[in-house]
Formats: structure tokens, sequence, C-alpha cells
């Protein structure tokens, strides 16, 4: 029986072998082995468990109809925004709950009141923080905003006062000096009386006044002037109702306005991941949530005053009046100097895509960064119908003849300006140094008889100078570009000029960079070598001999409040100077 119980046991042995044996030649043999890998990185650390709760871009191989929630889903949601919050100039999406669809952010804004919030609910311009009786407006203040400087701290706890009191300073301390001067001076408690109302002044500032008192203070003195004369009596039941303004504490509930930290006019707003981003004419700072930093030159930047601010999913580049930086949302990094200087000048636009894909407009003048360097220019190469004329027309975007003339200068300037190889004679000695027979050889076709002895003491001078000279193999040899031929490449400006200023860049899913101007919007695709510059929003027409931009402005519909601002912008994007115009425009 035993034999019998091994020979089963091995059977079953290798059938077992066979089945996995053939599992893996199935698995092994399979054409597509990337579709057994598991879609996103939370699906396979859940085990693949992930059907139930699919709701992201994976949710086409985990459960399709996921794809019905939010944020994915093909509706749209409008929010009201109040009356006195508009417009908003800037936006920015803080996921502020940990969820993936829309309620799970908040919506930071700069609106007319400075810096918004919107929860999905309710728009907030401030924090409401539950008190303690020990607790001051200057502490709090300085907790939730991280401020260090004093003078920062004491401009901060101002704000924070003024929107906690229901009338503002001006009035109370106004309040007063009336009062003072309507008590008659032969008042028995003056002095006493005086320094009442001197302590509300002071009070104000620690924000310890009962405002409902107060207003009975007030009420109680223009009651007593209706007849221009205050009692002692009256001045009496002032003098109560003012100790009774008087209180130990701060209020219950403190509300600390978000703008209540910014000394200067704010600019711009961006979002890394969870962290806010606002830039100021005085300074960056960063909100994640639970308190704010800011940061100044100490920290990095060039310089206080921001004119600009690009965000991508890990960084957000920073312009200001004197040069670009890189922030990560905790630190300033300068890496974006490629020893050119060109990221020093004032930055009043940037659009980014990635670390390496960068535009800015830096002192009136586009510029691309790729990650290692500035340029305001591309490759372009000549086909067999180009000359200057014609590649001029094509990178224009307003096509007027004084573009057309800028374009032209800058693409020789450009030639003229590259780099040109040139030999430098090589050595034609060597040296032996010293006792040791050590040579240096500095050109291997010298006969031994044709080397110079010299002491050790001069040699390095000698291997100093040698090296000097080394270096001096390229130099910057003016070259004059008269014509271009088929084949050649040539570099062309990006641009060379906008009218108006540019106040946004943004850079599209198909690398399209969309410009925002004072006149309009403008976009640029560059494609096989060349770029091309349209202008949305306009169209050209052939004018005739005589006619007038009024004829044109009456006989083509727009929203113009009136004819002259029409006028005046089909004159600025044109170049005109007259209203008359001529047959070949």
């Amino acid at each position: 029986m035993k034999p019998m119980k091994h020979l089963v046991s091995l059977t079953i042995f290798l059938l077992l072998f066979a089945f996995a044996s053939q599992s893996y030649a199935d698995i092994s043999d399979a054409a597509l082995l990337y579709l057994r890998i598991a879609p996103g990185s939370r699906p396979a650390g859940m085990g693949e468990a992930y059907v139930a709760i699919s709701d992201d871009a994976t949710a086409t191989h985990w459960n399709p109809a996921g794809l019905g929630t939010s944020p994915l889903s093909n509706t749209w949601q409008n929010k009201h925004v109040p009356n006195n919050l508009k417009p908003i100039t800037a936006m920015a999406a803080i996921n502020a709950r940990g969820g993936s669809d829309h309620n799970s952010y908040d919506i930071w804004t700069l609106t007319t009141k400075g810096l918004a919030r919107y929860d999905n609910h309710h728009w907030f311009l401030y924090e409401v923080f539950s008190t303690k009786t020990d607790q001051t407006v200057s502490g709090i203040v300085k907790n939730y905003f991280n401020i260090t400087d004093e003078s920062a701290l004491q401009e901060a706890t101002a704000k924070v006062v003024t929107g906690n009191s229901y009338y503002p300073f001006e009035t109370v301390e106004k309040f007063r000096t009336d009062v003072l001067a309507a008590t008659p001076e032969d008042y028995s408690d003056l002095e006493a009386f005086t320094s009442e109302l001197d302590s509300l002044i002071e009070l104000y500032h620690l924000c310890k006044i009962n405002w409902q008192n107060y207003k009975e203070a007030i009420s109680t003195f223009e009651e007593g002037m209706k007849d221009s004369v205050l009692s002692e009596k009256e001045i009496d039941r002032i003098n109560f109702a003012v100790e009774k303004s008087k209180s130990r504490f701060i209020p219950e509930e403190l509300k600390i306005q978000y703008s209540s930290l910014f000394s200067g006019e704010l600019v711009d707003i961006k979002a890394i991941g969870s962290i806010l981003i606002v830039g100021t004419t005085n300074g960056l700072f960063s909100f994640d949530g639970r308190s704010w930093k800011s940061f100044s030159l100490e920290d990095g930047l060039p310089s206080m005053h921001i004119l600009s601010l690009a965000a991508t999913s890990n960084a957000c580049f920073v312009g200001t009046v004197e040069g670009i930086v890189s922030f990560n949302g905790y630190t300033v990094e300068q890496d974006l100097d490629d020893g050119s200087n060109i990221s020093k000048g004032a930055v009043t636009a940037i659009g980014a895509k990635s670390a390496v894909d960068v535009w800015a407009v830096i002192d009136d003048e586009l510029y691309h960064y790729d990650g290692q360097s500035w340029s305001s220019s591309y490759v372009y190469t000549v086909g067999v119908d180009d000359n200057l004329e014609t590649i001029a027309e094509k990178a224009a975007i307003y096509g007027t003849a004084s573009e057309k003339e800028k374009i032209i200068k800058k693409i020789k300037e450009l030639y003229s300006s590259q780099p040109v190889t040139t030999a430098v004679e090589e050595p034609t000695e060597a040296f032996i140094v010293g006792d040791d027979s050590t040579t240096i050889v500095l050109d291997e076709n010298i006969a031994a008889e044709d080397t110079t002895v010299v002491t050790e003491e001069s040699i390095s001078d000698t291997v100093e100078t040698v090296e000097e000279t080394a270096e001096e193999t390229v130099e910057l040899i003016p070259k004059e570009l008269t014509a271009v031929e088929p084949g050649m490449e040539i570099r062309v400006p990006y641009a060379v000029g906008f009218v108006g200023d540019v106040s946004l860049i943004h850079i599209s899913l198909n690398k399209q960079l969309w410009i925002g101007t004072d006149y309009g919007l403008l976009s640029f695709q560059y494609r096989l070598g060349s770029g091309i510059w349209k202008l949305t929003g306009y169209k050209e027409i052939t004018v005739t001999e005589g006619q007038t931009l009024e004829d044109i402005a009456t006989s083509n519909p727009h929203t113009f409040n009136n004819s002259e601002e029409y006028i005046s912008i089909i004159k600025e994007i044109n170049g005109l100077t007259s209203e008359t115009l001529s047959g070949d425009q």
C-alpha cells in the first residue's frame, strides 16, 4: 500500500507542476504584458481593490462609471460672486478638505476688497478666532501671520483692530475732541473725565471697547448738545457711558482679515498643491492652510516688488522688478540665472509649463527659458522663396511697416553676434624643469635640442601664460547679413514689442503660447522652425484712397462706448498717425 501512496502523491505533484508550468507559459508568452500592470499607484497599493471608489483618470480601466463623478463631470456649475467683490482679477484653487471633487477645494481670489476665500458655500474676507481672556490681538495676529518684524506686526494689528471695530479710529478721536470742547472748564471732575476719554483712545488700539455701550455715549452726547450746552448732569451721564464702554478683554470672536498681512498692493495669487502663494508690491507670502509666512530680500528675493507669478505642479516662478526666481512654497531658489543677466530685468509677465519651459516678458522683450539658458529668438531655416522681407512678414504680430523693419534689424543683429571659432597659434617651446628632467611638452613636434631649461620657480608663471593664451579660442567677429539663401539657418526674434502692456502669459496643452495685453489676446504657435502669431479679435480689411478711420468705425459693429475709443485702438494696433488712409494700407 505504501508504494501506491507514493505513486498517487507523485502523480498529484506532477499534475500541479504541469498546471503551474502551463500558467507560467501563458503569462510569459503574452503579447501585451503591460496590461497586467495595475494602472495608478493608489489602485496598486490597494491590491487592485479599486472598482467601487474609482473616480479619477484611471477609472477608464477600473470602472468607467466613475468618470461621472466630480471633477471629471461634463457639467459646469455657476457660483455667485457678490457685487461688492467684483471684478475678480486672479484666482487659485487649494485642496482644503482632502477629497478629489470640486467641493474639496477652496477658491482664493483677488477682489476689490482684497484677498477673499470661497468654500463652495460662502465668501470670506477673514478667519474667525475664538479668543481666551488672556489673549491679545497682537499675539493672535503674530501667531497666525507668523510675523517677526515689530513694525510689520504693529501695522497688521492695527488693520485687524479696525476690522473688528464698529467705528474707525478717526470717529472715536473726534468724539473725544468734541466732548471736551463742549465741556465747561469749571466742570468739577474735568481731569478725571479727560482721563476717561483718553483711556478710550488707548483701548481702541487694544480692541477693548464695548461698542454697544459706546453708541450709548454718543447718543447721550448728541442729546445733550441739542441746546448747544452740556450740563453737569449730562456730562456725568456721558462719563458713565464712557466708563461702561471700556472692556477688560478682547472680543470673544476675533476676525482677522486676510489682507491685514499685506502692506503693499496685491499683484497676483497662485497655488502649488495645497500652498497658496501671494505676490505683492512689498513682498511674497505663502499660506499652508494653518499659518502664513513672508519672504523678503534676506530669503533670496531679488526685489520686494513682485510683478508676476506663474505656477507649475511643483514650483512657482516669481517675477520682480529686478529679476526672476523660482519658489517651491517653502524656499526661494535662484536657479534661473544663466550668466547672461537677462533674467535680472523687470519681469512683467510669466508663463510656465514646467521647469524647462518658461516664457517671460523681461524689460518688454519676450524670452524663453529651456532649463539651461534664456533666449529671445528661435532658429529659422530659410526656404526657397524666402528673403528678409518675407521672413519679417511671417514673424510679425501686427504686420506694420515699422514692426517689420525692427524684425529685419534684429535678425541682422543676431546674425552678426554669432561667435566664430578662430585658430590660435600653438606653443613653440617645450620646457624641462630642474634636475628631475620632468618634461612638460607643449608641442610634440619640437626636437629635444630646441627645449629650454627653466627653473622650477619660473615654470608656473610660464604655464599660466600659456593657459591664458589657450583660452582665447573663440572670438566675436562681426558678420554682416545682406541676404539669405535656401537652407541657411538664422535666428528670428520671438517678438520685437507689444502694443500695450502684457499682463498674462499662458501655455496650453499643445504648447501654444497665449499672451494677454491691453489691446487683446495674442497666440504664438511654434511649428517646424517658424513662429506664427495670431491677433485674436481683429480682422484685416482693405481700405480705399481717402477713407477715414471714422468711416471704418461707423461701418463696423463694435461694443465700445464710442467711436473715438474704437478709432484709438485701431490707430494703436496699426501704428497709424493719421485718421485719413491711403489705398496701400
